[in-house]
């Protein structure tokens, strides 16, 4: 079976990982063969190149935009004109691949939902983000938008928490909704123990530096931790660094002289190699559709706390594999960050109880299987 599959971006981020773990299981094991289409060349050309995955680059624009004014309103319109034109040059492009499944990886793209219809194919369509998480409205009205989304090319729709799922009730049609997490590579190798090194609690916070992913309820727990609670603690900031917001940050940190507390770390590649130095991982983001990065933490059996917001406390369970948190309650935040500060022994039982649910619930192979039911179901 050939599959196509779509993103909406040619970078090597958090869903272009999911898909390209998927990507490479589905073939290992299934014999599914992946075809990928992306709008733009970029980091992710490389990863498929790299996998002798064959790819066609050719441009295609959301149907989805950020809010900016009745002007980009009229222009994101626009859009979906110049996609149907460019709809034809695409088929063209793939016709003689013989494809049979589409697959789009992102609600913010529907050329996939357009290409499966000329192909006359299934299309299952991949929701990994909420319009909250980022902002976003649909370019066309609601109701084709509606209309779009309940026609019978989308077989499947598959979203990858229950927040998501709740969030698109009344868009999506609810009988074609199927939950299934983000799988994520869990190393073979555990972690042989959590312990305080030093005296030093660190603690580290992934992700690129953005008022979603709120990273400055972090410093400012940290600036708590220091000047109240008088612990010695570090906070990792890991992700790329640019914008207003971490300029906001980066005063705060001047303000309040905790220029030895937080380290920028900045973009890396090896991210494993740091969780291996980390004590808990942080997750304070707005409206989390998953938290890709929340099962990294615990792959490295790291215990995490999380904000009380979006998917983030159905993956972290409150004292067991970690705490949730009020979201902007950094006072709180930074009670349970301290929590570890007094019972050190918890890093490891809480690191090992994360370890095992990454294991049992979020692994490659489980959400391969998942989707590959919903693969096999379309072949009947």
């Amino acid at each position: 079976m050939t599959i196509l599959f779509i993103s909406h971006y040619a970078g090597f981020y958090g869903a272009a990982k999911s898909l390209y773990a998927l990507m490479l299981d589905l073939r290992a094991r299934y014999n599914i063969t992946p075809i990928v289409l992306l709008p733009i060349r970029g980091p992710f050309c490389e990863q498929l190149e790299s996998s002798g995955i064959k790819y066609f680059v050719f441009p295609y624009y959301w149907w989805v935009n950020y809010d900016k004014g009745i002007f980009q309103c009229l222009l994101n319109k626009r859009k979906q004109f110049v996609n149907l034109f460019r709809l034809r040059e695409i088929y063209k492009k793939i016709l003689n691949e013989k494809i049979d499944i589409v697959y789009t990886n992102s609600v913010t793209i529907n050329i996939g939902f357009l290409l499966a219809k000329k192909l006359k194919c299934p299309h299952i369509w991949h929701f990994r983000e909420s319009f909250e998480q980022f902002s976003l409205k649909l370019s066309l009205s609601r109701y084709l938008s509606k209309k779009i989304l309940a026609s019978k090319t989308n077989k499947v729709f598959i979203l990858i928490s229950e927040y998501l799922i709740k969030s698109y009730i009344g868009l999506v049609p609810s009988d074609r909704m199927m939950k299934i997490y983000n799988g994520v590579f869990i190393p073979a190798k555990r972690r042989l123990s959590n312990t305080l090194r030093d005296g030093i609690l660190r603690v580290c916070l992934v992700g690129g530096i953005k008022e979603q992913k709120n990273q400055l309820d972090a410093v400012k727990a940290v600036n708590i931790l220091k000047y109240t609670y008088n612990i010695d603690v570090k906070l990792y900031l890991v992700g790329n660094i640019a914008g207003s917001y971490f300029k906001q940050i980066e005063d705060y940190i001047k303000e309040n002289s905790l220029e030895q507390c937080v380290i920028i770390y900045g973009h890396t590649d090896d991210v494993d190699s740091l969780l291996e130095e980390m004590n808990v991982g942080i997750m304070t983001s707005r409206d989390e559709a998953f938290g890709r990065v929340t099962i990294e933490y615990m792959a490295h059996s790291l215990p995490v706390i999380a904000s009380k917001s979006g998917a983030n406390p159905e993956l972290v369970l409150d004292s067991q594999n970690g705490f949730v948190y009020e979201l902007y309650n950094v006072e709180q935040l930074a009670e349970k960050i301290f929590y570890f500060w007094q019972y050190p022994n918890e890093l490891g039982r809480m690191g090992n109880i994360a370890r095992q649910i990454a294991e049992n619930d979020y692994s490659v192979t489980k959400n391969t299987d998942m989707i590959y039911q919903q693969i096999e179901k379309l072949k009947n």
